[in-house]
């Protein structure tokens, strides 16, 4: 029988990869990172509104507890048996491990209608006792309103003793705005009362027996016009009559100072002058103090800001003047600078750039001598003015920034050949101020 063999062949593979689809290749690695940005900016925004939910919750929660201790407080002042002696307080009160703070502020509504009974008329006489409750608490955001709450009281018989007066306090800040929360005390003979200014900026005290009495705005961090931060106003109170005050306190800012600069460094102890036309009694205040850089506090925050110039002396003042006329015809003080609670501004007064060179009898630099300038001429100043430049180089130089005004020039050790008296005038050129010893 033949066999039969069937021969099966080798097969021949390709020697290339079949072509898939672009789906079956991957992700690549621009495409990886476009995608988890995506991812994040997702998970950015949820986690953002995860946050402001929760706090919102939270802020909503305080709220309710303000509201609360609003109305506890309102129910704590009704229940006050004594009426007369019903005034303001701030107290502290924690919930949930936060202070809440409660400012009470009791005033009076008029029988003229006045809005404020500070602002009313003399011969006026009580109708209602207002109680304003105003809670705030840390956490509160600047643009959220503080919880408050208000009611009127039917006054006693005593409000009407024709023998019994009363004091409205007022306070206005810079911008003549009434300032709440302000303590305000009253003392006089056995009275010691405090009361707390209502959103109107008053501080009413009533039923009074006719004397003469000091009334005190205090609070921390503020300060009044006349540079004091616990102002004190008299007053005098008549039987049937309302004795109206008023003070101007604001919160007290600040600015720097700059003196010369690093080529003129300025003397280390220049007085600073500061002016603004309502500054008792001339409109101008000088402040002490060391160093080319200063920070002026405690300023009244006055809407026309502050003058600076360096030094106490009339003369030092660009606009100052005698008898015979001013001292620089023709000078200006320097651009107003704004007293700030929050940013103080810094101001560099111009000052004489002076250049004082020591030399011999012979013209020889003398070095390492420290020349002295000590004011002159009969210009009254604040203080005493002296001031002791920088060791002279190799050439006999000193460089300085000096206020304005007439000055007398010695060398400590030496004796000078002749006297050297400078006037310096506003201006930013160099003076040159030659100096001959012996």
């Amino acid at each position: 029988m033949k066999r039969v063999v069937q021969m099966v062949g080798r097969r021949n593979w390709p020697t290339q990869l079949p072509m898939v689809f672009r789906g079956e290749q991957g992700v690549s690695l621009v495409e990886l990172v476009v995608a988890l940005t995506v991812a994040v900016v997702i998970m950015t925004g949820i986690a953002n509104g995860l946050v402001r939910a929760l706090w919102v919750s939270g802020d909503s929660k305080n709220r309710e507890v303000a509201t609360n201790l609003a109305a506890a407080a309102i129910d704590q002042a009704r229940a006050t048996t004594t009426y007369s002696t019903l005034l303001g307080t701030t107290t502290i009160q924690n919930v949930n491990g936060l202070d809440f703070t409660i400012l009470r502020s009791v005033t009076s509504y008029l029988s003229t209608g006045s809005s404020s009974p500070c602002d009313g008329s003399a011969s006026s006489f009580i109708k209602y006792k207002k109680i304003s409750i105003k809670v705030t608490w840390p956490t509160m955001p600047a643009t959220t309103d503080a919880v408050r709450a208000q009611t009127l009281l039917a006054p006693n018989v005593s409000s009407f003793d024709p023998t019994l007066g009363n004091v409205g306090a007022k306070v206005v800040n810079a911008l003549g705005q009434p300032v709440e929360g302000i303590m305000v005390t009253l003392v006089g003979g056995t009275t010691n009362l405090a009361q707390f200014t209502d959103p109107d900026g008053c501080a009413f005290f009533d039923s009074l027996p006719a004397a003469t009495y000091t009334a005190t705005a205090n609070s921390a961090g503020y300060v009044a016009s006349s540079g004091v931060n616990q102002p004190t106003v008299p007053a005098t109170v008549s039987s049937g009559a309302t004795t109206p005050i008023i003070f101007d306190y604001d919160k007290q800012g600040s600015f720097n100072v700059a003196l010369g600069d690093t080529t003129y460094p300025a003397p280390n102890a220049v007085s600073v002058e500061i002016g603004n036309s309502s500054l008792l009694p001339d409109g101008t205040q000088s402040v002490l103090g060391t160093g080319i850089a200063r920070l002026i506090t405690n300023s009244f925050p006055f809407p026309s800001g502050y003058t600076v110039w360096a030094g106490s002396c009339a003369d030092a003042d660009p606009e100052g003047k005698n008898a015979l006329g001013p001292y620089h015809p023709s000078s200006i003080r320097g651009a107003a600078i704004m007293a700030s609670a929050t940013n103080p501004p810094t101001v560099t007064p111009q000052m004489a750039k002076v250049r004082v060179v020591v030399l011999t009898a012979a013209g020889a630099p003398v070095v390492g001598v420290t020349p002295v300038f000590t004011h002159a001429g009969t210009a009254p100043c604040d203080y005493p003015e002296a001031f002791t430049l920088a060791n002279s180089d190799a050439n006999g130089q000193s460089l300085a920034s000096m206020p304005w005004g007439t000055w007398d020039v010695t060398v400590p050790g030496y004796t000078l050949t002749a006297a050297v008296t400078p006037v310096f005038h506003p201006s930013t050129n160099e003076i040159y101020v030659e100096v001959r010893v012996q």
